[in-house]
């Protein structure tokens, strides 16, 4: 099974559930929907087969271009977002099946490929940046990837506006990664004023959710109101992987918003350590860390109903949910 069949299976799933319980409207029945999605949304089955589209998709990529095998091998076994990607990719087919859009399996197999594309070469700049792991090689190769991203997006999306629009979405990335990289061993450059503007980190593959809704039709203020929910989602689930992070971001030089003022008070010499960074993380910024990703969460939700769109609603409550759990 493909990565793709398991995203198109799992959409029938849902939709043989809905169609037979929508006579039970129960908050009860909800939740069960909610945590059967959530468990294959992060299934070990769903991990591997993105694993293995990802290192086919390096190997052939990289096989054109005669480089040895044992450095394919190396950028294969790096992990390439799967918790973001991975779910923007499947809530992208389960919009594409509900919505009825007329691309062909191979079309959506495409679409879904250059989002993984793009993917492997934005991880392969972003890892190189930040931790020097793989050589400065590694940069040519990832932007090899973003052009191959680039070159299937121009392909199926027969829009005149497509450049433009991956343009502008690859702006606002480099706006923010322009901050937070001069930003090195410095104060973080986001603040708890605009959280959501962290979720421009990722704004590169709004393109795809973009292209699509002007493929429906969809009039530029509808398609401006869904990406600022979508920015609102993924700024929380960045927050939550910057959590995740902390150690590694710190000992790296990067301060991110949970960890805002670090620097300034034990200075960049400092040993990194659990007990340093657990007497910093005050009850007070924890909570101030969760009310921040439940508004962005919250601010979503009423977009996502004001444009009726149900899968948002349920990506964003299933995402809500693995959020809280992973904290529980």
């Amino acid at each position: 099974m493909s990565f793709l069949d398991y995203c198109l299976n799992l959409y029938n799933t849902l939709n043989n559930t809905t169609s037979e319980s929508n006579s039970d409207s129960s908050n009860t029945n909800f939740i069960s929907l909610i945590e059967m999605l959530s468990k294959n949304f992060s299934s070990d089955q769903l991990r591997k087969l993105y694993s293995e589209e990802i290192k086919e998709l390096i190997s052939n990529r990289l096989s054109l271009l005669k480089i040895e095998n044992e450095y394919k091998n190396e950028l294969e076994k790096l992990s390439y977002y799967f918790d973001s990607v991975g779910g923007f990719t499947l809530t992208l087919i389960f919009w594409i099946e509900h919505n009825k859009v007329k691309f062909s399996k191979e079309e959506i197999n495409k679409i879904s490929e250059a989002g993984l594309m793009g993917s492997i070469g934005y991880r392969l700049i972003d890892i190189q940046n930040d931790e020097g792991l793989l050589g400065k090689e590694s940069t040519i190769i990832g932007h090899y990837f973003i052009h191959n991203y680039e070159e299937i997006m121009l392909e199926i999306f027969d829009d005149p506006e497509a450049f433009r629009i991956m343009s502008k979405n690859v702006g606002l990335y480099t706006k923010v990664e322009f901050l937070e990289k001069r930003n090195r061993w410095k104060s973080c450059p986001f603040n708890w004023d605009e959280p959501e503007n962290l979720g421009l980190k990722i704004s590169p593959i709004f393109s795809i959710f973009e292209l699509v809704l002007r493929k429906v039709g969809k009039n530029e203020k509808e398609i401006e109101s869904l990406l600022k929910g979508i920015r609102y989602v993924t700024a929380a689930l960045q927050m939550l992987d910057d959590f995740s992070d902390i150690e590694e971001d710190l000992t790296n030089g990067i301060e991110t918003l949970v960890m805002s003022g670090f620097y300034e008070k034990f200075g960049t010499d400092v040993k990194i350590t659990k007990e340093l960074i657990n007497s910093f993380l005050t009850e007070e910024r924890v909570l101030k860390f969760y009310t921040t990703t439940q508004f962005l969460f919250e601010e979503a939700r009423k977009i996502f109903t004001k444009n009726d769109d149900d899968i948002m609603l349920l990506s964003l409550e299933i995402q809500n949910y693995q959020f809280n759990s992973q904290l529980a």
